[in-house]
Order: C-alpha cells, then structure tokens, then sequence
C-alpha cells in the first residue's frame, strides 16, 4: 500500500493549528470561576467544528477515513463502549465542588458531542491511518495516543494525562477492531457529556476513584488489543 504522506502531514498540521487557536482563546479567556471555564469551554467548539470539517475536506483527497455511523453496528458499538464509559462515570461520580445549572448540562452535552468527533477523526482517522502505513499495530497504538495525550497539554493537567492516554488505546483498539469513527465519537461524547451531570471538581486521579479507572481502563486496553489480522483486514476495509 503506497504511503499517505499527505495525510499525516495535514492531519498533525490541522490539529496543531487548532492547539494554537486553543492557546489564544486560553491566553484571552483566562478561568476565574465555573461560569467562565464553561463560557471557554462552549467557545471552543467553533474551532473544534471548524478543524473537523477541514479535515473533511482534506479526506476528499485522501479517500482514507470515512466518518459513518452504520445503524448495523449499534448493539456492537454499545457493547464496546460500555466499561470505558461506565468506568468515567464512576470516576466522575465522586466529584465534589458545586454542580452545573441545568442549561449547562444541556449546552455540555451537545458540545461534548462536538468535542468527540473532533478529537475522534483527528486521532483515530487519518492520522491512525497514515501511521499504521510506517509503523507495526502495537507502535501506532502507542504513539498515537502518546500525541492525544500531549494533544491535552492545555486542556487537561498532567496528572491526568495517563487516563486519557488509555482511553484513547482504547479507542484506537476499538477502530482497528473495524468500529466506524460515528460510533466511536458518540461513544467519546456521550462519555465526556456526564462530566457535566456530577459535581465540576473531578476526584483526585490517583485516588480511589482514579486507580478504579486506571485499573478498569488498563485492563480492558489490554483486553481489546487488536491481536488478529482479521480484526486488522476489517478495520481497514471500513477506514
């Protein structure tokens, strides 16, 4: 198969465009309190749609990554996304602090969608693809999701860079297992969306709550690793 070297190139060059959009909006937009984070946070999803469509139409010429929710695979998908998503509602579930308004559920849950089919297109689509073109399945796994994670840089603290470095193999797992992106990102959206319905300050990472997810999501990483070619032949056919 003749390398993407376009794909790749484009792919880290949109995402690093979007991080220095995120970076301005962050720089003027600085947190003083719940309302502004959560301002900050909705603001975000035009840049997130607008680096989505542009790796869209950048798809148009590669032809790698198909962005489709086959209504087939739905008990499949639901089955998959299961344990990481009951996982992060755990975790989620011994926050404190104060709770969100009602509206901001609302408006969270839709921006959480958007915050999943951004991040999962620009992860597990073109990207993955070009990488899996140079590299063994085990090494695209990895350093994929070592750049979604660093990706967080701003986002997320450090201390939870390891959870989101496993979802995201996870994740990863999951397509080359041949679950289509639409699939993927629902489930990635609909699993951030419950941030919002718990209370706004997350539970320590490496607390009881977080070695529950660290653990759950090791495992189950582990567990759906993609060993057979035939898992591999699918995902490709539907990429």
């Amino acid at each position: 198969m003749r390398r993407n070297s376009s794909a790749l190139i484009w792919s880290v060059t949109v995402i690093g465009a979007y991080v220095l959009i995120r970076s301005c909006i962050y720089h003027f937009f600085p947190v003083t309190s719940q309302q502004t984070w959560f301002f900050r946070d909705t603001l975000m999803t035009l840049p997130r749609l607008g680096a989505f469509t542009t790796l869209l139409l950048l798809n148009r010429i590669w032809n790698t990554s198909h962005f489709d929710l086959p209504l087939g695979d739905c008990g499949r998908a639901a089955l998959m996304g299961a344990v990481p998503m009951a996982l992060w509602v755990f975790y989620f579930s011994g926050g404190h602090g104060d709770s969100f308004a009602s509206y901001m559920m609302l408006i969270g849950f839709f921006t959480s969608l958007v915050v999943g089919v951004f991040e999962e297109y620009a992860f597990r689509g073109p990207l993955l693809f070009a990488l899996r073109q140079r590299l063994s399945l085990f090494t695209t796994i990895v350093l994929s999701n070592i750049l979604f994670a660093i990706y967080h840089f701003q986002a997320e603290p450090f201390r939870f860079w390891a959870a989101i470095f496993l979802t995201g193999v996870i994740y990863a797992n999951l397509r080359f297992r041949g679950l289509s992106l639409g699939w993927l990102a629902l489930i990635h959206g609909v699993t951030d969306a419950f941030f919002f319905f718990f209370p706004s300050i997350s539970p320590k990472p490496f607390g009881f709550y977080g070695l529950v997810l660290h653990t759950g999501l090791l495992v189950y990483a582990v567990m759906t690793f993609p060993r057979s070619m035939v898992a591999e032949s699918r995902s490709n056919k539907s990429l």
